[in-house]
């Protein structure tokens, strides 16, 4: 009931807002003849009759630099904040220890670890580089259908999709008992482990896995609908205009070009994390004891025997039944262990693989098709020419990297240094491909000081389309 009451005020605000964007878009002016048609009396009006009547009244086919920035970054915001969706932190972990090492359970490193400030930080990372976003989501899409083959393998009756982004995203918690009198030192050491999809299969081998229902899932789970609904209206408007433009020869500005990148990586992203529950805070706790642990200690080392390069299990962030302490670890435990999901499915044709490949390579690409666009300098007109080759260039490495054949490399150690060799070259660009997206965006801003006269002009196309602007 309480979920219920809450999400009343923010449906309605919702519905405005729809109301706004068609009614913005719709917008009738008032036709000149009635404003000079004002007489000097002020105490007479014409009759009723004499009015003319205006049944319908097109838009005006002119727009203005700042009605251009304001839908790109109404766009950008609504894009990019309703598709970063984050994980459940535990409550004892230390996110500040990543950005200022030292600081503790201090007031920093607890407004580090809200979950706002995480999904801005991530909002910020999608709005450089979308394609990371996009990996991830792909990367835990496929997770989870791994996790839902082994669930439904080991007969676990109503399990789907759903749960098995409940586990990636650090739902289910491992609380250990209270540790026998004569330690009581070792209690602060026990504390809650977030438990990875290894951990809930050998849970639910034992016997140990609580019922957790999709329903529970959903209704703890903050997905609007209607907020998804009115994202996806805008960013198909702002796609339609750039195409609209194109075909009526008029010329594209690199803001509306950029922000059309985005909202085509958003609804590829929205497709990824379909079934993701969103903004769950609290997971749910699982209590055991010493002697479940060491049963699991024995059915973990079991699985690893008799498993091998095929095997069904899931892919582990990081191996192991909890994910690991060290943040620094488990973060690049996590880009090894994508680039490996990812590289596995290379002679795959998954739809995962195929929609960041399509994506990654129209991202990098459009950006050279404003290549002979009127810049404000001449030197800014290069740089854009340079970033953008850089930009299709890197995505294309990255794809080929993926498809290299290693046949003597499937198995062993040789497997493991090549995909630690690109992860760590990968990590080596990261910093000048970072500087080189954030020229894209500042220029893309910059460039709307001049302009083309016919950037001005509105195509008939995306006026008849409901947006905000």
């Amino acid at each position: 009931m309480v979920l219920t009451s809450t999400n009343k005020p923010r449906t309605k605000l919702l519905l405005l807002l729809l109301l706004f964007f068609i009614q913005s878009s719709l917008t009738i002016p008032t036709p000149p003849e009635l404003n000079n048609g004002a007489t000097n009396t002020s105490s007479k009006t014409l009759p009723a009759s004499n009015q003319p009547e205006v049944k319908w009244q097109p838009s005006p086919n002119t727009r203005g630099t700042l009605s251009i920035i304001l839908s790109c970054v109404i766009t950008l915001f609504l894009c990019i904040w309703t598709t970063v969706f984050v994980n459940i932190e535990p409550k004892d972990s230390k996110l500040s220890r990543i950005y200022c090492k030292g600081l503790g359970e201090s007031w920093l490193g607890k407004f580090l670890a809200h979950k706002s400030v995480r999904k801005a930080g991530w909002s910020c990372v999608t709005l450089v580089v979308p394609e990371i976003t996009l990996a991830i989501a792909a990367h835990e899409r496929m997770s989870a259908a791994k996790l839902t083959d082994v669930m439904v393998h080991y007969k676990k009756r109503g399990w789907d999709n759903t749960l098995s982004y409940y586990v990636i995203i650090g739902g289910f918690a491992l609380s250990p008992g209270k540790p026998p009198s004569e330690q009581p030192d070792k209690q602060e050491d026990k504390k809650k482990c977030t438990l990875t999809p290894q951990g809930i299969v050998l849970l639910h081998l034992c016997g140990k896995l609580p019922d957790v229902r999709r329903e529970d899932i959903n209704d703890r789970s903050k997905t609007n609908h209607l907020a998804r609904f009115i994202v996806s209206i805008q960013a198909l408007w702002m796609i339609i205009s750039v195409c609209g433009r194109a075909a009526n020869h008029l010329s594209v500005t690199p803001l509306e070009l950029h922000t059309c990148l985005h909202t085509f990586c958003a609804l590829a992203t929205y497709f990824m994390w379909w079934n993701k529950p969103v903004d769950l805070q609290v997971p749910t706790e699982i209590t055991v004891d010493g002697e479940l642990l060491d049963e699991l200690g024995t059915k973990r080392h079991g699985t690893a025997r008799s498993g091998g390069s095929n095997s069904k299990e899931p892919q582990q962030t990081p191996p192991g039944l909890v994910q690991a302490k060290n943040r620094f670890t488990f973060y690049l435990t996590m880009m090894k262990n994508a680039y490996h999901t990812l590289h596995e499915a290379r002679t795959l044709i998954s739809p995962e693989g195929i929609v960041i490949t399509v994506v990654g390579f129209i991202y990098g690409a459009v950006h050279l098709a404003v290549w002979n666009t009127q810049f404000p300098s001449y030197l800014e007109s290069r740089l854009w020419r340079i970033a953008s080759g850089i930009t299709a260039i890197s995505w294309g490495c990255f794809v080929l990297s993926m498809w290299i054949p290693i046949k003597n490399l499937d198995k062993g150690a040789g497997k493991d240094f090549f995909i630690t060799l690109c992860v760590t070259v990968l990590g080596t660009v990261a910093i000048p491909y970072v500087i080189v997206r954030l020229f894209l965006l500042v220029e893309s801003f910059a460039a709307m000081r001049l302009l083309p006269p016919d950037a001005y002009t509105v195509s008939r196309l995306s006026a008849l389309w409901p947006h905000s602007r």
